[in-house]
């Protein structure tokens, strides 16, 4: 995970992480988040992998095109003998109080490109813009940027969300609904008061929330707290009674089942496992 920018525009252009990487043969990620704020693209150019995003597994073949949602945990990894080479990219196009307008479009979770080639040459101009010298490069890097977008959109042809809402009505609202929610991990949290929170009624909430993050408000927190358990469970010493007191679990005997569900093992066979680097 990057906490800065790869590249910030003046124009309401930001760019988390863009590049062409060509990953080595044991190459994995475990566990990853991208900020709720962003759309990421994951383009597979060469050999392939497998994705799997909230709990869902499928794989992915060169010529791919994977969406990923800010908030939505996920995990990637591929064949040691079958490098893989990949285009990622992640981003926001800010508009007045509108934080993203990407967040907007109703894209589907992966997309068999029409031409790849075009997409590819549209992506490498980025990264050639990104290399532009300084009086020109926010010029360069948005015209580029613009262009790709072009081919996403003509290849996606992702449609508006309907009944999107814009502004603090929308996407900021469930922007704070889940700063919210992460500040408050160690407590009980109701989808009624959580609702009452943004000022919305439970119903508007949990529709409005699941449209902008593709997640119920109730398994987007319980995706939260599994990650908040993982990091407790490999980075502290902490119990598990004492790691589910810390995530909201009155019950560590609940805890541990809902984690088991999430991982398919038990919290303590978890920690072994990661501290014996299996």
């Amino acid at each position: 995970m990057l906490d800065r920018p790869l590249y910030e525009s003046r124009f309401g252009l930001r760019l988390l992480y863009c590049g062409r990487y060509v990953c080595e043969p044991n190459w994995r990620i475990e566990s990853d988040r991208l900020p709720g704020g962003l759309i990421g693209f994951f383009y597979v150019e060469r050999n392939g992998c497998w994705v799997e995003i909230n709990g869902r597994r499928v794989n992915l073949v060169p010529g791919d095109l994977q969406i990923l949602r800010g908030g939505a945990p996920f995990r990637m990894g591929h064949a040691p003998a079958r490098p893989l080479t990949a285009l990622s990219l992640a981003l926001a196009v800010e508009q007045g109080a509108v934080p993203n307008l990407l967040q907007q479009r109703k894209f589907a979770s992966r997309y068999r490109l029409r031409e790849p080639r075009r997409y590819r040459e549209a992506f490498d101009a980025v990264l050639t813009a990104l290399q532009s010298p300084v009086p020109t490069r926010d010029w360069a890097v948005n015209a580029a940027v613009l262009q790709w977008l072009i081919v996403v959109l003509e290849e996606t042809n992702a449609p508006l969300q309907p009944h999107s809402e814009a502004g603090h009505s929308g996407v900021d609202r469930v922007f704070f609904a889940q700063a919210w929610a992460n500040a408050r991990l160690a407590s009980v949290i109701t989808l009624a008061e959580w609702a009452r929170a943004t000022g919305w009624h439970p119903v508007h909430f949990a529709r409005v929330f699941k449209q902008q993050t593709g997640l119920n408000p109730i398994r987007w927190l319980e995706e939260r707290r599994m990650a908040a358990a993982r990091q407790y469970l490999s980075g502290t010493s902490k119990t598990v009674s004492e790691i589910a007191e810390a995530i909201g679990y009155t019950d560590p005997f609940y805890f541990s089942r809902v984690f088991r569900k999430h991982y398919g093992q038990p919290p303590r066979r978890y920690r072994t496992l990661s501290f014996n680097g299996s």
